[in-house]
């Protein structure tokens, strides 16, 4: 009977998997890293620098806290314990985090591609309501590089 039981590695793997769905635990987060950039475990690999049972056991490891000071402490112990650069793990996890944010705004679309809507985000509510050629917008805009019209 013991021949057929699963090996540590095999254990250590299968917990792994299983832990992608608890939120709490870095697997989320490397799970949802994986989604948003097209990567599978090697691809993940290769990003983090690790092999595939320390990526197993990072899995596992508890998410870090979100308050700042935490977060640097939590990123840290995680790394030293498996070897890894705490750099690239805080990147994943702010990457995560910061889509989903973007994500989670009601009624908002997080980005707008085109040049227009990227204008509008950056403009004061006046000067959006402006019709173009308004001397208004005209004197402003010359004021601000240090020209004046006559």
């Amino acid at each position: 009977m013991a021949e057929n039981s699963p090996s540590g590695d095999e254990l250590l793997s299968l917990a792994a998997s299983r832990a992608a769905n608890r939120p709490h635990l870095f697997a989320s987060i490397l799970a949802r890293y994986a989604g948003l950039n097209n990567l599978d475990d090697a691809g993940l690999r290769a990003e983090i620098g690790c092999d595939a049972r320390t990526l197993d056991r990072l899995r596992l490891c508890l998410r870090p806290d979100a308050d700042p000071g935490a977060f640097t402490l939590d990123v840290q112990r995680i790394a030293e314990s498996l070897g890894l650069n705490a750099a690239v793990l805080a990147q994943i996890v702010r990457e995560v985090d910061a889509t989903d944010a973007f994500v989670r705004a009601p009624g908002q679309a997080p980005f707008s591609s085109t040049p227009a809507g990227m204008l509008k985000a950056a403009r004061d509510h006046d000067e959006a309501q402006s019709a173009p050629g308004d001397p208004d917008l005209e004197t402003s805009a010359d004021s601000i590089s240090g020209e004046e019209r006559e």
